[in-house]
């Protein structure tokens, strides 16, 4: 992207006077992400202009502009040989954990002892969207997968959202922005349940989007992700086109991790999965 910061008189080389206003100088704040996605170069271009006014001829300042380019959200990062998704071992879980919870035992039925990737597709796929106890079921399993046996917190979090009683209404709603083409405006809900963050609230995200034709696939974003992506210099402030706001800087991610999968012919999937094994 390319800002120009703002437009003043230009005092042409080894004069001391503007006669005229043929030339005014452009501040320009080129932003070269494709080189280093967290450098800037201030440049001054002398441009000719018939349209310039007496009072900018005087000094004032002139208007301040905005010109974008095209943008790449992969900041022109290339990354490695992407592995396939169906790679990704089964996580291993400790159900007597898990079950000594009676919410959690009563949402699932008792939990098996590992869960694959593909059987919380296949719960999604059978998620009855107008049943909270059929939506806790499915986010129960994309808990209990993404907290395997080393997160010990993940049972006790698990509960106390489940008590908070915003499940189901929170990802019902999360699925129908996603069908509305909102990943940015889902991705904030995980606010509404407690003690799910951001991390896991994309595996609640990534769960629902499998069974979905999302122009922007959904994929999970976590601190193992954030760490390959940021060995890559990949900068989501940049890749999000200046933007700080977390939901747009997560559907940059979800942008970039398309275009890396178009690169490789492989699946967005396959990168989230790629990115998730280098750290």
């Amino acid at each position: 992207m390319i800002r120009l910061l703002g437009l003043r008189p230009s005092r042409a080389s080894g004069t001391t006077a503007i006669p005229s206003c043929e030339a005014i100088a452009i501040v320009v704040r080129v932003e070269r992400r494709s080189i280093n996605p967290t450098s800037t170069l201030d440049l001054v271009h002398l441009l000719h202009s018939n349209s310039c006014t007496p009072k900018a001829r005087n000094g004032a300042r002139c208007k301040y502009l905005t010109v974008s380019t095209s943008h790449d959200p992969t900041l022109g990062i290339k990354l490695p040989t992407v592995h396939h998704v169906g790679e990704q071992l089964p996580v291993r879980l400790n159900p007597t954990t898990w079950d000594k919870y009676p919410r959690i035992k009563g949402a699932t039925g008792g939990l098996p002892s590992s869960i694959k990737r593909s059987d919380l597709s296949e719960s999604a796929s059978n998620t009855n969207w107008m049943d909270d106890s059929s939506i806790e079921r499915l986010f129960v399993h994309t808990m209990a997968w993404g907290s395997g046996t080393t997160n010990g917190r993940g049972p006790r979090y698990t509960d106390q959202a489940l008590a908070q009683g915003h499940v189901g209404e929170t990802l019902r709603k999360a699925r129908a922005l996603l069908q509305d083409g909102h990943p940015g405006a889902a991705y904030h809900l995980h606010k509404k349940i407690s003690r799910v963050g951001p991390a896991f609230f994309t595996k609640q995200l990534w769960a629902i989007d499998t069974q979905l034709d999302s122009a922007d696939q959904c994929l999970i974003l976590d601190a193992r992700v954030w760490s390959a992506l940021g060995k890559h210099n990949w900068n989501s402030i940049d890749a999000a086109d200046g933007s700080r706001r977390w939901a747009d800087r997560y559907v940059a991610y979800l942008r970039a991790c398309a275009r890396w999968a178009d690169d490789a012919e492989a699946k967005p999937e396959d990168v989230e999965f790629t990115l998730f094994g280098m750290s």
